[in-house]
């Protein structure tokens, strides 16, 4: 039953608000539960690899269906600051390595720019594994991003795919 309602809460939320006062479904905040079970972090997402292995070797018995496409999507987000409720973190600062950091500085330092401040993400670098042959999707990997460089893309882009 959660299985479904989390299916049908993903297609309309509409949809799924009107269904649960015909017949009896779960709550948006049960479904919240069930649908956090692994803590997002920003980076490669270590369990989403695992169980999407898990998946490979369950759903995947021709070798066709084992090709996979690498996509990357740039994609608009809110730019909001928002508490993680398990850590009490505060999300939605982009974030750069430590080499992106120190040529930000050095940028800024040329600019006559004293401090840099952390900038908000506007956007989110999304990388996402989608069957050739099958109809199997999962996103193993998600950066936070301001604007996006040729460097940071190719770092990103190496991080991303590292786990193929």
């Amino acid at each position: 039953m959660i299985r479904l309602a989390l299916h049908l809460r993903m297609l309309s939320a509409t949809a799924y608000d009107f269904l649960q006062g015909v017949i009896s479904l779960p709550s948006r905040r049960r479904l919240f539960d069930y649908s956090q079970c692994i803590d997002i972090k920003e980076g490669v997402q270590q369990e989403f690899l695992d169980q999407f292995s898990k998946t490979i070797a369950k759903e995947c018995l021709e070798d066709h269906q084992k090709n996979f496409y690498l996509l990357l999507d740039e994609m608009s987000i809110r730019s909001d600051l928002v508490y993680n409720s398990r850590t009490g973190e505060l999300i939605g600062f982009t974030n750069l390595s430590s080499v992106e950091a120190v040529l930000q500085e050095l940028e800024d330092e040329m600019k006559g720019i004293k401090q840099t401040e952390k900038k908000l993400a506007k956007k989110v670098l999304v990388f996402m594994l989608t069957g050739a042959t099958s109809d199997i999707r999962f996103v193993p990997s998600v950066f936070s991003i301001d604007d996006l460089s040729a460097a940071q893309l190719f770092s990103r882009t190496w991080d991303g795919g590292n786990w193929c």
